[in-house]
């Protein structure tokens, strides 16, 4: 595997690194009859706070349906924790320059004429926040209600938010088509798993436009059976479905995966952000390639990140920034 680093920082402490921005406009939210839900009562205890919170000052925290929800601020980085996993963080330092959700660029490149936009999954917002640049219609869905006022008061999102359950909104029966439909709902770290069943993704598929994408946020190795179950869910959502794979690793490690898949072809109209990932279900892979399946092929990849000094054992290390989920240590 051939590597170009380039190490910014050199820290005795993990450094974690996201953004997310306020959104353009303010949007009416149909579901609450306003534009805005009203506030999360914040409670003083809501029992132990999660490991990422420790570190930093808890700014809010509820009990929700799924687990604690934290607001934790730690220097100038504020997080959004679910049960001790890092879900989101803005840097709240104006004079740090915001970068474009990863997915959200990939998904530009592919459906640059893409006009309307569902995502399901809020977070802090960044993701419906960026899909909004460019006066495209977001509407975003959310189980939790706290995590929706939590994206307003602490993050600030000011898009449609409509707090309910992603399969029971795909349930609906009306006619409402999406150029982008967005599976970013987690439990923990990994997706919601009622909405990444092949039935889930199915509904997924028939809320999009004949030229429309359903893209799967989720994190794991490229070979782990619970990927390549939602790939083979994907490509079974509907006939002739065409399906992306791609990682913001460099090989078969742990990383965020970006599933994109259409009826029509994903092939990104300018160069992407995100590499293509090679992997055992990629259909243009000779027939007689010798390579085994854990073994992606190397590539050339320019990385930017923390090279970090482990206090415990005095070993290096390499930390990525991963705006949607917080950073990953290699």
């Amino acid at each position: 595997m051939r590597v170009r680093l380039v190490a910014f920082a050199l820290a005795l402490l993990v450094v974690g690194l996201g953004s997310c921005g306020p959104g353009p406009r303010r949007l009416e939210d149909p579901s609450v009859g306003g534009p805005s839900p009203s506030p999360t009562r914040v409670i003083a205890d809501a029992g132990p706070a999660g490991d990422a919170a420790a570190a930093g000052n808890v700014l809010a925290r509820v009990q929700g349906k799924q687990g604690v929800i934290e607001v934790v601020q730690e220097g100038p980085v504020r997080r959004l924790v679910i049960d001790g996993v890092v879900q989101g963080e803005k840097r709240m330092d104006a004079a740090m320059p915001e970068d474009v959700d990863p997915l959200v660029a990939l998904l530009r490149t592919m459906r640059p004429n893409a006009r309307r936009a569902l995502v399901i999954g809020l977070g802090s917002g960044k993701t419906a926040e960026d899909l909004e640049e460019g006066d495209m219609e977001v509407i975003a869905v959310e189980l939790e209600r706290a995590v929706i006022d939590f994206a307003r008061q602490f993050f600030g999102y000011d898009g449609v938010a409509l707090p309910l359950d992603g399969l029971t909104y795909l349930e609906r029966q009306d006619s409402d088509r999406f150029d982008i439909v967005v599976m970013d709902a987690f439990q923990g770290r990994a997706p919601a798993p009622d909405l990444v069943t092949p039935r889930a993704l199915s509904l997924m598929m028939n809320r999009t436009t004949p030229s429309g994408v359903v893209a799967v946020r989720t994190l794991g190795k490229p070979v782990a059976p619970a990927v390549q179950s939602i790939v083979s869910a994907l490509r079974g959502s509907a006939s002739s479905v065409e399906v992306d794979v791609r990682g913001s690793g460099v090989g078969g490690e742990e990383q965020n995966l970006y599933l994109v898949a259409s009826r029509r072809p994903v092939t990104p109209q300018v160069p992407a952000a995100i590499p293509p990932l090679v992997s055992p279900w990629d259909k243009g892979r000779p027939a007689t390639s010798k390579r085994p399946p854990e073994q992606p092929p190397a590539r050339d990849v320019q990385l930017v990140g923390y090279l970090v000094r482990l206090r415990e054992t005095g070993a290096l290390a390499l930390d990525l920034p991963h705006r949607e989920m917080g950073a990953s240590r290699y």
